[in-house]
């Protein structure tokens, strides 16, 4: 909805998903985790047209949940004989194949059918539930050797629109695991084990199960489980440096969110950028974000930032206060949520959202709160898309205008 109205949207996705087929992916044949991107890609990817749809349609399917009906229906794409394949052009169709194809060899030179003490296959793969977007996007990027080209070429692929990108924070053809570290000093290793842990993942289940303590900080691992620090893909340093707004937007607060922001250099130039920086507030609560309120989603953000760059710190979050470097207002400047406009810094919420809201202490913070009445007809917790996408724009519009008084005073 965003792009449709604005000319140029760049998402910054995380790599350290390792959960659902993506983990089958990764223990065979590694690389970086690429279920995020795929999603996004996939949302961002145009559906104006019947070939546009059914592109759309054998890139987002999931394969049986039983493996040899999951491993038959593969067997069907890859051959190109799946009714999934209807309405692509033959063209088109052989090389979105090519790279189905680049896949299943991989798979196949990866896995071996000697069998273990077990009886069954060593280091077989497991194609249960598996995403045919997830086996296409590594194809690609075991062809050209680059996360980045690989998206590129999807893009492509799905007609993504001029002027929308997907950027990895890490541009990396390795695995990234993430760790998080509690208040009770316990560490959790892996992004699925924080947010989603369990032998089934289910993305949908939230709010149950809470971590045992709120997490203290994030941070990045090793093979060896050392804490390392990464380097940030310079072209998402180059899109935050360049864009007319920041929006850290819904979605897991830790694992989705600050996971973009602890790699070096990003809370740095979030920092220095004087333009509208906007946390829209999510609507429900999930294992992550187990009793926080809105002013702990902020400083949860602001801590993220602040380990990534060089600016002064001291000890814990509580003890930054606003007159004290670095302030809020340099990495949020506006919350969004759901209730009548306000004016001050900015966030958005939602009025309905089960996290609470106190517009006093944000405003004492130097942040503008804007709520929203507007909600998805099909869920009071979700956002209107189009209404959300109006209200950032609008800000964009306060900004250029303030922008074009003071030149001319």
């Amino acid at each position: 909805t965003l792009q449709e109205q604005h000319a140029a949207v760049a998402y910054c996705m995380p790599v350290s998903d390792n959960g659902g087929s993506t983990s089958e992916i990764m223990r065979v044949l590694g690389g970086p985790a690429i279920g995020d991107i795929r999603s996004r890609l996939l949302r961002v990817a145009r559906r104006d047209t019947p070939q546009q749809e059914a592109v759309f349609r054998i890139l987002s399917h999931r394969l049986d949940e039983d493996e040899d009906k999951a491993r038959a229906q593969w067997d069907n794409i890859v051959e190109g004989k799946d009714p999934l394949w209807v309405g692509i052009a033959p063209s088109f169709k052989q090389m979105i194949r090519s790279f189905m194809i680049q896949f299943h060899v991989a798979i196949l030179r990866a896995t071996s059918e000697q069998l273990g003490p077990n009886g069954h296959p060593i280091r077989s793969f497991s194609y249960a539930r598996g995403c045919v977007g997830n086996f296409f996007f590594t194809g690609c990027c075991k062809f050209f050797n680059s996360l980045s080209a690989a998206i590129t070429f999807w893009s492509s692929i799905a007609e993504v629109p001029h002027g929308t990108s997907v950027l990895p924070i890490i541009d990396s053809n390795y695995s990234v695991t993430i760790g998080a570290q509690l208040e009770d000093e316990s560490e959790i290793y892996g992004q699925n084990q924080i947010s989603h842990p369990g032998t089934v993942v289910d993305k949908g289940h939230k709010g149950h199960f809470p971590l045992p303590a709120r997490i203290r900080r994030l941070f990045y691992l090793n093979d060896w489980h050392q804490e390392v620090k990464l380097a940030t893909n310079p072209t998402v340093l180059d899109a935050l440096l360049t864009n007319e707004m920041i929006v850290y937007s819904m979605g897991s607060l830790y694992t989705s969110i600050c996971a973009t922001l602890i790699t070096q250099g990003v809370g740095e130039v979030i920092s220095k950028r004087a333009c509208p920086k906007v946390l829209i507030l999510n609507g429900t609560i999930d294992r992550e974000t187990h009793g926080m309120t809105a002013e702990d989603f902020v400083w949860a953000i602001v801590q993220a930032c602040v380990s990534s760059s060089h600016l002064p710190r001291k000890g814990s979050m509580s003890e930054y206060c606003p007159g004290r470097k670095p302030r809020v207002s340099q990495f949020i400047t506006h919350v969004c949520t759901e209730a009548p406009m306000c004016r001050s810094i900015d966030m958005i919420y939602i009025e309905t959202s089960q996290v609470p809201v106190d517009e006093r202490r944000l405003s004492e913070l130097g942040i503008s709160v804007i709520s929203m009445n507007e909600h998805d007809e099909n869920n009071i917790r979700f956002y209107d898309n189009n209404i959300l996408a109006k209200k950032l724009l609008s800000l964009l519009n306060i900004e250029n205008s303030f922008r074009d008084n003071l030149n001319t005073e």
